[in-house]
């Protein structure tokens, strides 16, 4: 996408400003919870968490790229339009998504393009949008089991909550990498419903309909960014297990398992540290052989990462 020719629309007047300064500002927010998760970790080392992420860019000057969903395979009945806000050096990335196709498809056909999935971000800010039309799957002991996993899957919508200015921050699978699933990835996904929903409280208050738009924002690692969870020397890691002793025993275990043709369930790689690019390629599969989410129940209905 990152080869797409981008130019700023000129219309609304001041469009590139307002994109340049939410970028600033959100890039902001992440970079201060990373602090925050931080001295929760137990480290007593400042930057650990942020060292991971690029420098802040202050450079915008052809550094802008756009990408339509429209012209993709599968997105073309769904959504129309994605700004993305990101500097070509960096990887961290804020999109504009304009869900101006939604009313025209079925849930099915929608939820198809979709899926539940979760982000390859450390972070994920999402601000406020124009209507509800997110659905998350909070993480709980209780789908920690495959065996005692609750049957029904119990979506929520957060954003039915919020109010101009509030944002919702959650994790994304290079956090989880990083912390070894201290903090999960969410499992979430667009929802047709409460966007529809939405739209029919437009008509039925007199108003323009506007289909959902957003700007949810991903704060990413570095391509090279080494993921270790035993790199971060973190008290509170190490007191709950998480220790580079027991992630080899962990990995030890894991490969005595092996599958009907006798072969092991997991590569030796998947318990390694691993580089952001292995992770955001879902080299080897590696995103979706992770412990926690082949030993659990609560991903099981995800269908890829983004």
């Amino acid at each position: 996408s990152r080869d797409l020719a981008f130019k700023w629309p000129t219309e609304p007047i001041g469009f590139q400003k307002i994109m340049e300064d939410m970028y600033g500002a959100l890039d902001g927010v992440g970079r201060s919870c990373l602090d925050a998760l931080q001295d929760a970790l137990g480290i007593d080392r400042s930057g650990v968490l942020t060292d991971v992420l690029d420098s802040p860019s202050t450079n915008w000057e052809d550094q802008m790229h756009m990408q339509t969903l429209s012209q993709l395979e599968n997105w073309s009945k769904v959504a129309a339009r994605q700004y993305c806000s990101v500097p070509r050096s960096s990887e961290t990335t804020l999109r504009l998504l304009h869900y101006d196709r939604i009313h025209t498809v079925s849930e099915d056909e929608a939820q198809a393009v979709l899926p539940d999935h979760c982000d390859s971000s450390m972070l994920t800010i999402s601000p406020w949008a124009s209507m509800s039309g997110l659905d998350v799957l909070p993480y709980s002991e209780s789908t920690q089991s495959k065996t005692y996993a609750p049957k029904i899957r119990n979506w929520a919508d957060p954003e039915g909550a919020m109010s101009e200015g509030d944002c919702i921050v959650f994790a994304g699978d290079a956090l989880a990498r990083l912390t070894w699933n201290y903090y999960p990835s969410l499992l979430h996904r667009p929802s047709v419903r409460l966007m529809l929903q939405g739209m029919l409280a437009q008509r039925s208050a007199g108003k323009m309909i506007v289909p959902r738009i957003s700007t949810p924002f991903f704060l990413r690692p570095r391509s090279d960014a080494l993921l270790d969870p035993a790199a971060l020397k973190s008290s509170v890691l190490q007191s709950v297990g998480c220790t580079e002793e027991n992630q080899q025993k962990v990995m030890q275990q894991m490969l005595l398992k092996q599958d009907n043709d006798g072969a092991p369930l997991l590569d030796v790689h998947i318990m390694m540290p691993c580089l952001m690019w292995q992770l955001d390629n879902n080299t080897n599969e590696c995103r979706d052989k992770w412990p926690w989410k082949t030993e659990t129940s609560h991903y099981e209905s995800m269908q890829y990462s983004s």
